[in-house]
């Protein structure tokens, strides 16, 4: 039999391991329904600071080598952010450009990257882009339309457009009959190209401007217009083309009629043919673009727009006029 104290022992002792039993189930059990565990939580907080974003890419061509090239850079940093990327092709028709982003927008993407091909006839789409909260980046050519346009994406177009009126004035010592290729009419780019080439040129009036017609920026128009100049003025001293697509276009024509050293052909764009050209002492002069930098910077701006980054506006992109002097010097680095 137990004493009364051993009895009193024992009975403290089970009390003890009953409360220890207790305690040790209530510490494993399972949550309540709707309760996150903080291993829960933690995923939940990765997945959001990763979210994988839609872009619409709608470039202006997709043969223009400057846009093939911009394209690449698109797409290979898209890759490097882990964004997806949707593109339209619009190759210079505003209807197409406008029925492209529509179908981006219906299709929810998170942002639109844009080229408009035209001042006026983008503004639809831009408007239903932001009536559907998605923002607009626009590269390579602007609305210049910051209610409806996110940012600018680009360079400072009509500086380049002086820069090559102030190169060629020189080259012609001042005076002598030019013509202008002045690419899409109603294009942001190219009336800021026109309007800086003009501005330069105004300051010396024995450099006159005999002849100039707006086009599709295409070899084809730079030769058949090129052809016309030629026809209408035989003394003709420089043609200025907006683009080097139409400057190479005005190169067959003027080679063809024999003149080759007697025009001076500046270019606009700095693509791999165009750059050719000006190395082999053909075209006088491009500004290069680069394209491919151009591109990345593109995407690196929606990619921070969407996390929530303020874009400056515009989004400055560094150009280069290069002639055949500068290009023997030049770092390739400096083109891409």
């Amino acid at each position: 039999m137990f004493s009364a104290q051993r009895k009193k022992i024992l009975g403290l002792a089970l009390l003890m391991m009953f409360l220890f039993t207790t305690l040790m189930i209530g510490c494993s059990s399972s949550p309540t329904p709707g309760e996150k565990t903080s291993e829960n939580k933690t995923s939940g907080d990765t997945k959001s600071k990763t979210k994988t974003f839609t872009v619409g890419v709608v470039l202006a061509s997709s043969t223009n080598p400057l846009y093939v090239s911009m394209n690449k850079g698109i797409q290979d940093k898209a890759k490097e952010l882990g964004v997806n990327i949707r593109s339209v092709i619009a190759d210079e028709d505003q209807t197409r450009q406008n029925n492209g982003i529509q179908d981006l927008i219906t299709a929810k993407v998170d942002a639109l990257l844009v080229s408009p091909i035209t001042l006026e006839g983008a503004i639809p789409a831009y408007e239903s882009a932001k009536e559907a909260g998605i923002p607009v980046i626009s590269i390579a050519r602007t609305l210049k339309r910051q209610d409806i346009e996110t940012t600018y994406v680009g360079m400072d177009i009509v500086q380049d457009g002086r820069n090559i009126g102030e190169w060629l004035a020189k080259k012609l010592n001042g005076k002598g009959k030019v013509a202008m290729l002045k690419g899409v009419a109603g294009a942001s780019f190219t009336m800021d190209l026109e309007k800086g080439f003009k501005e330069a040129i105004a300051k010396y009036p024995e450099i006159k401007i005999v002849g100039e017609v707006n086009s599709a920026i295409t070899k084809e128009q730079g030769l058949k217009n090129t052809e016309n100049f030629l026809t209408a003025n035989p003394q003709l001293d420089a043609i200025y083309a907006a683009n080097d697509e139409l400057a190479l276009g005005s190169l067959q024509a003027v080679e063809t009629a024999g003149r080759l050293n007697k025009i001076l052909i500046t270019g606009y764009n700095g693509t791999p043919p165009g750059l050719a050209a000006v190395k082999g002492g053909k075209m006088t002069v491009t500004t290069v673009l680069r394209p491919y930098g151009w591109g990345q910077l593109g995407i690196q701006t929606v990619f921070d727009v969407l996390n929530g980054k303020t874009a400056p506006n515009p989004v400055a992109h560094e150009t280069k006029l290069v002639d055949q002097e500068i290009l023997k010097n030049i770092n390739p680095d400096e083109l891409k």
